[in-house]
């Protein structure tokens, strides 16, 4: 049972000469946690990752208990075959949706480092992908990096903006008066980016992708300081066997974990973001749909992977909602772009 508490490792070998090996110690150990008795995909990097003078190191796994990517970080001891982690306990979570067995790769031109990782479909989702017997497919490309603090940051690389079919379908503020939902005027929502600034939350707000024409079947994003990340799905005909942590809803937290204070050996930050304490609550959430598949990235902290089949030929829509009756809800930037093919020449 992978969701069994168990003593996962990673463990360090060196040869002289790639026949003969000698262990040398442990990088990391998951003992009485809840990754599950075993992990997959170790990398451990430093390159891209971090600026040299901070000393860090990154070791990536993937926990097939839980089916989630964590990035651990801290500073080797000795020979480097030991590492005082000052990431938390159960490391950064890179994505809190149905991403796994996330790999990087070191992009030396411009010296930063790259993580992909597999978006997993459903067992069996039959007539609701239109028949094709495809389970997965890769994430968008993140750039992932990591302050002198010990803290993440991570975002999609920009190279993707190519794909934006412009001009934009909207740009610019958006008010709704208490009970009212909008439609963002664009030919097809089937492929699209979005960038919305709010200043707050969506609190009693929420952006609907996928939407039907009779906006019986949707898929809903929501984000809250209190409660954070939110995206449910609302389809005629939901997959029966989805795989674990796959439900019909899925969440993520407002902010990760800092890094442990006592064990850090710099507070400098070597980012220009700042956290939406740091700028008067202000946050910037990116989504991008892709038929089935949803991608939503807060505050280039907080990402969320997702699966969308809706079984209405017109479920395209695109529509921003205040649930609420007491106030308004203001944005004070959304911008809606298509988004090209990327095997277009």
């Amino acid at each position: 049972d992978n969701n069994t508490p168990g003593n996962p490792q990673i463990m360090v070998l060196e040869s002289p000469d790639m026949k003969s090996w000698k262990y040398v110690g442990q990088v990391w150990t998951g003992k009485n946690t809840s990754f599950g008795p075993r992990i997959e995909c170790p990398q451990m990097m430093d390159r891209g990752l971090v600026s040299p003078k901070s000393g860090l190191v990154g070791v990536l796994s993937s926990y097939p208990g839980t089916f989630q990517n964590a990035l651990h970080v801290g500073y080797p001891k000795g020979n480097g075959s030991s590492i005082e982690y000052i990431s938390p306990t159960e490391g950064y979570i890179l994505d809190f949706g149905v991403l796994y067995a996330g790999q990087t790769m070191y992009d030396p031109e411009h010296e930063r480092r790259l993580y992909w990782g597999w978006i997993v479909g459903t067992r069996s989702c039959g007539r609701l992908c239109d028949g094709n017997d495809w389970k997965g497919a890769l994430s968008l490309p993140r750039q992932i990096s990591i302050r002198d603090d010990g803290s993440l940051i991570q975002d999609v690389a920009p190279e993707i903006n190519a794909l934006r079919v412009t001009p934009a379908y909207h740009s610019g503020p958006l008010h709704l008066e208490p009970g009212e939902a909008t439609e963002v005027d664009i030919p097809q929502g089937l492929t699209v980016e979005m960038e919305v600034l709010i200043d707050g939350d969506l609190s009693g707000g929420s952006i609907l992708v996928r939407t039907s024409e009779d906006m019986v079947e949707y898929t809903r994003i929501s984000y809250t300081h209190d409660f954070g990340l939110m995206v449910c799905s609302v389809s005629a005909n939901e997959p029966t066997d989805r795989l674990p942590y796959q439900p019909s809803c899925a969440s993520a937290p407002p902010k990760l974990r800092k890094p442990k204070p006592n064990n850090a050996k710099s507070n400098a930050n070597n980012s220009d973001f700042k956290s939406s304490e740091q700028s008067g609550r202000r946050n910037f959430i990116r989504i991008y749909v892709d038929v089935s598949v949803l991608e939503v990235h807060v505050n280039r902290e907080i990402s969320l992977t997702y699966r969308m089949y809706p079984t209405a030929q017109n479920a395209s829509g695109v529509y921003v909602v205040n649930s609420r009756h007491d106030c308004g809800l203001s944005i004070r930037n959304l911008t809606v772009w298509g988004m090209a093919s990327a095997y277009q020449p």
